[in-house]
Formats: structure tokens, C-alpha cells, sequence
């Protein structure tokens, strides 16, 4: 299986290949859970830096990213577009799983994932002394590693549980 890096918003995208964004970061975390929960033998992302209308082919054909994967030698493409994030407390992300030799989609699904950052920061300034930050090397996040791991391990896990991924 191919991975194509996911469509974000265009604040939390890749600048080169030494600032990688949301969508690299989220394709990888994919990678290695396909790879951990070994029902796919077979997995590579296929990072592609610039490509022009790839926002717009998510919802219109996926025709680059097949071509890209079919040519690597795969039968299926992975592609995902991380909706607008309205909250730092929750991603949501929709997945595709498409056959490289029809062009069929065999599995789409939405999948969010949520934390409870605001109940524990609220915990912890209740149990601080006054004027006393716990973490003062702490840097605000927009999208927190947690946030990201546990959205690839819910699409890797909803994949892998609505749909046999690798054909016999």
C-alpha cells in the first residue's frame, strides 16, 4: 500500500523536506501503525513535495495519487484530507483506501479524534500552588503529537477492522 501525504490546512503544511508538516507527520504516524498492527505486509509513503491541485483531487478522482502509486508498483493508495481544525482539543480526518488497477475506492471513512487537555489543565492549575507553572518549559502546540497519533491509530484501526485491506 501506498501512502500519499494527507491534505491539511494550508497553516500546518510542509515547508521542504526539513519542516515537515501536518501532513507528513500524520502519514508516517499511518505508516508505522500499518506496519505495528502488520495486516498490511507492504507500506511506503510516497512524499511528493509540490503538487499542484492536490487539495481539489481529495473529492474529485484521486487520479495523481493513483497514477503515482500504480507506477511505484502498488495495488492500493492510501489518501486523507484533515478537515479545518476548529479546536486544539480534536483533528478529524477523512480516509480513502483505493485500489490502484480500477480506481474503485474500497474503503472511506471520517474519523476524529478528541482529548481532554482542557479537564487536565484545569486539574492541574487546581492542584498548583499559585503563581507556579508546573511546566514553564511547556510550549503551546497547535496540533499535539498525542492528537496525531491517536488519529492514525483510528483510521489504521477502523481500516483494518470494516475492511480485509489486502487482496488474496
Amino acid at each position: 500500500m501506498a501512502i500519499i501525504p494527507f491534505t491539511v490546512p494550508a497553516n500546518v503544511t510542509s515547508r521542504g523536506n526539513q519542516f515537515p508538516g501536518l501532513d507528513v507527520q500524520l502519514a508516517y504516524k499511518v505508516h508505522s501503525e500499518f506496519l505495528r498492527s502488520g495486516r498490511v505486509p507492504i507500506v511506503e509513503v510516497l512524499n511528493r513535495q509540490d503538487w499542484p491541485g492536490k487539495r481539489d483531487e481529495f473529492f474529485n478522482g484521486n487520479f495523481g495519487a493513483i497514477e503515482m502509486a500504480r507506477a511505484a508498483g502498488y495495488d492500493l493508495v492510501l489518501v486523507g484530507f484533515v478537515d479545518n481544525m476548529t479546536s486544539l482539543d480534536q483533528m478529524s480526518s477523512y480516509t480513502k483506501v483505493i485500489e490502484t488497477e480500477t480506481g474503485m475506492t474500497i474503503w472511506y471513512g471520517r474519523v476524529t479524534a478528541r482529548t481532554k487537555r482542557d479537564q487536565y489543565d484545569s486539574l492541574r492549575a487546581q492542584l498548583a500552588l499559585p503563581g507556579i507553572d508546573i511546566h514553564p518549559h511547556r510550549k503551546p502546540s497547535l496540533y499535539p503529537s498525542f492528537i496525531i497519533d491517536k488519529l492514525a491509530q483510528c483510521i489504521v484501526s477502523n481500516i483494518n477492522d470494516d475492511y480485509r485491506v489486502v487482496p488474496e
